[in-house]
């Protein structure tokens, strides 16, 4: 990976010192402001950053990934073409970086493992195996990725992978088989949507207690669907925990709520387990 910067050196200098406390492992390269165009030899993994409207605008119609960086010095700039922006070189990590490469390439980025499984985001090669899960939960919308009534699953999945992950960050994940690699389910988190007529309730001492959502909060539900072919092995467990841990230090949701109907007891227990939150819908 390349990171191109066309911006002052200082900004550079700085990153350098950054990258090298931080051991981020990426091969920086400086290109001057005053250079009018990229070299033609333009590396794959190219990600430009700079500070200019002009450099965006060349960096554009490259069609590289770019990265605006907003300081003291460039308040008359608009900043604006840019998919990133970022206030300091501390932001420039690697991980940073490979993310802007997936998001530009289209690529679903890893998101956590298991001791059994992987999670991704989605792609829109995983329709199939998404379509098959709708109809095995014919009867039980919510164990479902589309909609009831969904009229073009190819059009909706296009437009969660073009929105939900690059505006939000996250999303439901596809779960794979970590050995085979094979499809077994999904997972992931989605807006808490109140019903009227819902029940909040989180588990105390064995005992069901009522309870409200503060204003302030960050709510998210939390959702998972294993294939029939796989269910009954634990997964659905194991998958929950990694997803609650990495949901509140990645993302810092304050609630994390698990939506079920009261008849659905192996939700509950799992919901019971993992000290989730529950709405039981009415």
């Amino acid at each position: 990976m390349q990171l191109f910067f066309m911006t002052e050196p200082a900004i550079y200098d700085n990153y350098m010192t950054f990258s090298e406390q931080e051991n981020t492992g990426i091969i920086s390269c400086l290109l001057p402001g005053n250079i009018p165009s990229f070299p033609e030899n333009s590396d794959p993994d190219r990600i430009v950053l700079c500070d200019t409207d002009e450099g965006i605008r060349r960096a554009k119609e490259k069609k590289l990934p770019v990265i605006a960086i907003a300081h003291a010095d460039n308040r008359q700039e608009s900043l604006l073409g840019a998919s990133y922006l970022v206030t300091a070189v501390q932001a420039l990590t690697a991980d940073f970086l490979a993310m802007v490469l997936a998001r530009h390439r289209g690529l679903p980025l890893s998101i956590l493992e298991t001791d059994r499984c992987s999670l991704r985001e989605l792609s829109r090669d995983d329709l199939p195996f998404l379509l098959r899960l709708q109809e095995e939960n014919a009867d039980n919308p919510s164990g479902s990725f589309f909609p009831p009534g969904c009229g073009d699953p190819q059009d909706y999945l296009d437009k969660y992978l073009n929105y939900q992950y690059p505006f939000f960050g996250f999303g439901i994940y596809l779960v794979l088989d970590k050995e085979s690699q094979d499809p077994v389910g999904i997972a992931g988190y989605s807006f808490h949507e109140e019903v009227p007529g819902a029940r909040l309730h989180r588990y105390v001492d064995g005992q069901l207690i009522p309870f409200h959502i503060e204003e302030n909060d960050s709510v998210v539900e939390i959702g998972y669907c294993i294939s029939r072919d796989r269910q009954g092995k634990g997964l659905a467990s194991e998958i929950l925990s990694s997803l609650i841990s990495y949901g509140t230090n990645q993302f810092g949701f304050d609630r994390i709520l698990a939506v079920t109907e009261r008849t659905n007891t192996a939700s509950i227990r799992l919901a019971e387990k993992n000290n989730l939150e529950i709405v039981f819908l009415p």
